[in-house]
């Protein structure tokens, strides 16, 4: 508490010289009588408010703890002794909120507790008020702040979220002890102790990684073409005219030991930006052979190629570099970015500001749609901003953060999901080596009939849409936030084809691509030598003990389970004169969901490692986390 008073006195009073510290931290008397103001008292004493709340949620958790055994009280004071205090603190503040939302079981899956209001505005609001972001902090993208659903945190969460956002960035990069690293019971043993009641919450997402040592050269080569990543897995065309004009393509400069690179993934991309001292730079270009093995990395940060051939060190911090590498890059552009803050923000934003709650599509919509906009506030709120936690878990400087989310954001194209693997040339790669696109494919065919099905009931044709009221502006402010060309873009056309494509894309962007891009990593980040998020520049392969706790964290708190997509949702739809045709589209619906379900689980066992994040009895029904 103590600590939180001091850093209100000296944000609000530092100008004024009203107070001074000495070295150690402890109160010296003013120099002058403070004048106190209303606010700073009523700022000062809600900080002392959510302090104690939150010592309070933290014993009462630690009482209800079953008894530690000894090897794991010895990995958290392990754990503990290589943590700055905004770590230690933001972590159990995360454990203490998701292990409560786990255990009280919110949001429930079932119809009378997802809280899904079925009647909100009375009017369409013009415009949803937006939450103000901070000054240096805009990277064009705004978040709207009340949501239909879910009401904003409460107070004392808010106050304690800002407190933590308050102490400087500090890397401290203390490694894990060699006994320990290797040792999979000792990091059991701590997830007993602290996470273990909400990893078992992700456990139907889980594929055992433990059984693949993904850190191996065959376990790198399986995670690329089965795993995360896999999605940015393409085959080399060397005579496309990029290739034949780019002469500082690695292909040409190693063309010898890259003979037999038949697929690549290029992430060189974040090479251009810069990090923080006592890092590696991001970015990485891996390179495989017609038998999926990886031949080579391309570390953008060294501009060298390293291969299996190369100094053991060298070649494992190699591996290291394109494991965070997939990381940062699926968690920041792919996840955040472009599932929450392009797609689907688009789609909330259209539909609560031109559709009235009594629309048929806007009902259809309200699943898709659940906690959209109160997750993406949190994220403004705790997430993206200075200091905040990806500033902190990353090892960009805040200024690196925003170019990054501006140049992602200014580059980003929008286009169908069913259109991903038709480019990268994977077509002909068997299922067993890469099963994403089959079943992204079959999930994409059965959402889309459900759509059509569903909007042919109302929309006989193209004529019906347009003469709708509300339709037409509402497909126009989609387009606009999707950042499509209304005078060169064919989707922009208002058809019911586009429109069921559109609906189609915004379904499997919150279920299926969520969990791939957003869910699934919560597995890989488990061990500090699989994932990770930061590069250390001393040859590093593993995570330091601060960068495993904080990528940890931001998998718990972007990887609460939601409201599964198999389920009764027959509650939203409208009961009018179409009811029993509408009741019968979500009865097919979910029968065929089920029958995949049982078809991937089937092709799972021919796989050389399974995928899980387009299993339907895993999906969640929003981005809502």
């Amino acid at each position: 508490i103590s600590i939180n008073i001091r850093m209100c006195l000296e944000r609000f009073h530092s100008k004024s010289n009203h107070f001074f510290t000495n070295p150690s931290n402890h109160f010296l008397l003013p120099t002058t009588e403070p004048k106190f103001s209303m606010m700073n008292l009523i700022i000062i004493f809600t900080f002392v408010i959510a302090s104690l709340i939150l010592a309070s949620c933290l014993m009462k958790r630690k009482k209800e703890k079953k008894s530690t055994n000894k090897l794991g009280e010895k990995m958290e004071k392990i754990v503990n002794n290589g943590l700055t205090y905004q770590t230690s603190i933001q972590f159990k503040f995360a454990t203490a909120n998701v292990g409560s939302a786990i255990e009280t079981k919110q949001p429930y899956a079932c119809e009378h507790s997802f809280k899904m209001r079925l009647k909100d505005e009375d009017k369409i609001p013009k415009k949803l008020e937006r939450f103000k972001i901070p000054k240096g902090q805009n990277y064009n993208v705004s978040f709207p702040i009340n949501d239909e659903d879910q009401v904003n945190p409460p107070w004392y969460q808010i106050a304690i979220g800002s407190m933590l956002n308050i102490p400087p960035v500090k890397d401290q990069n203390s490694k894990f002890p060699e006994d320990v690293i290797s040792s999979d019971e000792a990091f059991k043993a701590w997830e007993d102790n602290t996470v273990g009641k909400i990893y078992k919450s992700f456990k139907h997402t889980f594929i055992h990684l433990q059984d693949y040592d993904i850190s191996s050269d065959r376990g790198i080569s399986l995670m690329s073409f089965n795993g995360l990543g896999c999605h940015y897995m393409k085959k080399i065309n060397r005579d496309s005219d990029d290739n034949k004009s780019n002469n500082d393509d690695p292909l040409k400069t190693y063309e010898k030991e890259l003979e037999s690179a038949q697929y690549m993934i290029d992430l060189s991309i974040l090479g251009q930006f810069p990090v923080r001292q006592g890092f590696v730079r991001y970015g990485c270009i891996a390179y495989y052979n017609d038998k999926y093995d990886i031949i080579g990395i391309f570390a953008s940060h060294y501009k060298e190629l390293y291969t299996p051939a190369s100094d053991k060190a060298k070649w494992e911090h190699a591996k290291w570099i394109l494991r965070v590498t997939i990381a940062t890059v699926s968690t920041i552009k792919c996840h955040l970015l472009e599932s929450h803050e392009i797609i689907a923000h688009a789609f909330v934003i259209a539909t609560r500001e031109n559709l009235h709650f009594d629309h048929p599509l806007r009902r259809f919509l309200k699943p898709f749609c659940f906690r959209t906009i109160y997750i993406n506030h949190s994220a403004a709120q705790n997430l993206v901003g200075k200091k905040q936690l990806v500033h902190r878990a990353w090892a960009f400087d805040y200024e690196q953060v925003i170019g990054i989310l501006k140049a992602l954001n200014g580059s980003y194209k929008f286009d169908l999901h069913k259109n991903r693997f038709k480019t990268n040339g994977m077509t002909d790669v068997p299922d067993e080596h890469f099963p994403i696109q089959t079943d992204m494919n079959e999930y994409w065919e059965i959402t889309h009939q459900f759509v059509a099905n569903y909007l042919k009931i109302y929309y006989k044709d193209d004529e019906a849409l347009n003469v709708d009221k509300y339709i037409p502006d509402w497909y126009s402010k989609l387009c606009k936030g999707l950042k499509l060309d209304k005078d060169n873009d064919p989707l922009c056309e208002l058809t019911l084809d586009n429109v069921t494509d559109m609906i189609c894309n915004k379904i499997f962007n919150g279920s299926a691509w969520h969990q791939y891009v957003g869910n699934t990593i919560q597995e890989y980040l488990k061990r500090p030598n699989w994932f990770g998020s930061k590069i250390c520049d001393n040859l590093s392969t593993q995570s330091d003990i601060q960068s495993y706790i904080q990528a940890i964290t931001v998998g718990l708190l972007t990887g609460l389970p939601m409201p599964n997509i198999i389920n009764n949702w027959k509650f939203i739809l409208l009961e009018d004169d179409k009811y029993s045709q509408t009741r019968k589209v979500f009865d097919d619906w979910q029968n065929e969901l089920k029958a995949m379900s049982l078809r991937v689980i089937k092709r799972n066992e021919t796989r050389r490692m399974p995928i899980l994040f387009c299993e339907p009895s895993t999906l969640d029904c929003s981005v809502g986390v």
